[in-house]
């Protein structure tokens, strides 16, 4: 049975997330739970339009068990949530209200994720459709960095305020990536000044909203320096560099690289790994980072689509423990039908070898994130 209570002055504070998703008279749903308003003015004016809770009634017992289900997000879960968290607080260029503390939030939800499983958090991110690139990026380059750091032996509560830059490095030039994701052109001159200049001003934003974690603003300020001196802003050479501004730099030029432009279309995953070890722009990474990058995250990203010497079409699903041998599993039969459920693969066995990577844009079937994971 549904019961549907009108939301009311108090019902929704400024800052604090969502309970309950919100509807208005005829049930359209106009904000889900967990998201944030940052004004009065913006509540004043839903609640003019009258907004309501609409939720079931249950026993107590089932509710306990639904709460319990909820409560026990699937990676994938709290991947979106994490996407429009963060795309509310890059939204608006306004003072933001406890602003440091809700990014930590949003980076304790992204170790859970990568708790749960690491794979399918990864997976989430490159399977994912309808999502601004800018926001998304943010999210992948975080998502590798606490892979790194948690090889490294760096704590959860040292992670944090690391993860946070991951997620906040981009802040002031949001609008700017998704211009330039669908721009064909070269840059004019106004963006390449945003452009150099966007680690400094990313800065000065990130303390006028409380930020004062040195760390998070170290790595922000420093996640385009190249060991080489050739980086911006500050044009910083070798150790001058901090390393988790140095692992966040590979983080963001490889997960970029994988995800196609206006102008160009991504690069496989094994390709875009390779690069970053033995690429033209090879001179300017850390290469014992790069060595670790390639071990840590394999030739073939999670998500990522690939054809085996059978002819079949399967999804990467974990990195195995050899870089070049994930654990796949086949979607596309050789004759180009679907399968109606995932095949798991070896691909260590010369039959299911993988031969070569295949584009997104080829891959003409749904992908169901959750049975591939698992989590259906």
């Amino acid at each position: 049975m549904l019961n549907k209570k009108r939301v009311n002055t108090g019902d929704i504070i400024i800052g604090r997330p969502l309970s309950h998703d919100v509807y208005d008279a005829e049930g359209v749903l106009l904000l889900q739970r967990g998201q944030i308003l940052e004004s009065q003015k913006q509540i004043d004016t839903l609640l003019a339009r009258g907004l309501y809770f609409i939720f079931n009634v249950l026993p107590a017992r089932i509710q306990s068990t639904k709460a319990e289900k909820l409560h026990d997000a699937t990676p994938f879960g709290l991947i979106d949530d994490i996407y429009f968290q963060l795309s509310t607080l890059c939204k608006s260029q306004n003072t933001k209200v406890n602003f440091p503390s809700r990014v930590i939030d949003l980076c304790k939800r992204l170790q859970q994720a990568c708790q749960k499983d690491a794979d399918a958090a990864l997976g989430a991110i490159f399977l994912s459709k309808e999502r601004k690139y800018s926001i998304m990026h943010q999210i992948h380059c975080a998502l590798v960095l606490e892979i790194f750091l948690k090889h490294l032996g760096r704590s959860s509560a040292e992670r944090l305020p690391l993860l946070a830059a991951g997620l906040t490095m981009n802040i002031t030039m949001i609008g700017l990536q998704d211009v330039l994701f669908n721009q064909k052109g070269v840059l004019t001159e106004g963006q390449r000044v945003e452009v150099k200049n966007h680690p400094h001003r990313g800065v000065e934003l990130l303390r006028s909203y409380g930020v004062a974690d040195e760390a998070w603003l170290t790595t922000v300020l420093q996640h385009h320096e190249f060991i080489d001196g050739s980086g911006y802003s500050q044009g910083l050479r070798g150790d001058d560099i901090c390393q988790t501004a140095r692992m966040l730099m590979l983080a963001d030029i490889y997960c970029a690289k994988l995800f196609p432009r206006a102008y160009r279309v991504p690069l496989h995953p094994d390709r875009a790994a390779r690069e970053m070890f033995t690429g033209s722009r090879g001179h300017c990474f850390d290469m014992d980072l790069s060595k670790l990058f390639i071990k840590e995250l394999g030739l073939f990203h999670p998500g990522s689509f690939v054809r085996l010497s059978n002819g079949e079409i399967a999804v990467v699903i974990r990195r195995g423990e050899k870089i070049h041998h994930p654990i796949v599993c086949s979607v596309v039969k050789a004759d180009g039908s679907p399968y109606l459920a995932p095949r798991q693969r070896d691909c260590s066995k010369d039959e299911f070898a993988i031969t070569d990577s295949v584009a997104p844009k080829d891959i003409t079937i749904n992908i169901n994130k959750r049975q591939l994971w698992g989590y259906d």
